[in-house]
């Protein structure tokens, strides 16, 4: 019989009954929940559909995914670093600069880095108004590395600060237009700061 049958977790026998006398079909099985022990066996034996045998228990695990891991201080230094941010006398500067802002703080115990209501806030809505290049790494090194262009011959000055002022100003501008999305952004966040302000006219 089935798991539903005489000896099944549905039938009189029980759990214990399942034990001595259930038989489970191989074409019904699914290993990604079931974890299932045979007589002889830690492991499912090599089955084809159709066969039977008899397990000595039958386990359902529950489990949930789980957030990837806080970026420690090194994590985010390596991370910079592949984007072309800072450098060795800038890069702790930028990251405190972070925090002094309020956007993040850091675990003193595991120097791993979370970021506040405040940081939430603005990346959300950044995103929501289409303005990555606020927030996202990319921007920031690119002019960076032009910088670096500058310094070493390779690009004029004037050009590269027209490039960049002409990217922060599109960006300045569709911010303006769309500056009713990151008040609701900051009011789904910080609901008390955000009501105080508008409750002074702020």
């Amino acid at each position: 019989g089935g798991m539903n049958g005489g000896g099944g977790m549905n039938g009189g026998g029980g759990m214990n009954g399942m034990r001595n006398t259930s038989h489970l079909n191989a074409s019904t099985s699914s290993a990604s929940t079931t974890t299932i022990s045979s007589p002889s066996s830690s492991s499912v034996p090599p089955l084809k559909e159709g066969d039977q045998f008899i397990p000595s228990a039958i386990l359902l695990k529950k489990s949930a995914t789980q957030p990837p891991p806080r970026l420690s201080e090194k994590d985010l230094i390596t991370k910079m670093e592949s984007h072309g941010i800072g450098t060795d006398a800038t890069v702790a500067e930028h990251v405190q600069k972070q925090l002094d802002r309020g956007y993040a703080t850091k675990d003193p115990q595991n120097l791993t880095f979370w970021p506040t209501r405040l940081g939430e806030a603005l990346i959300s809505g950044y995103r929501k108004m289409g303005l990555d290049g606020l927030w996202l790494p990319d921007l920031r090194g690119k002019i960076e590395d032009a910088i670096r262009s500058v310094a070493e011959g390779r690009a004029d000055k004037e050009g590269v600060l027209r490039q960049a002022l002409r990217a922060f100003n599109e960006d300045f501008r569709a911010a303006q237009s769309r500056s009713q999305v990151l008040v609701e952004e900051m009011a789904r966040f910080l609901p008390r700061q955000v009501g105080g302000m508008v409750g002074r006219g702020g």
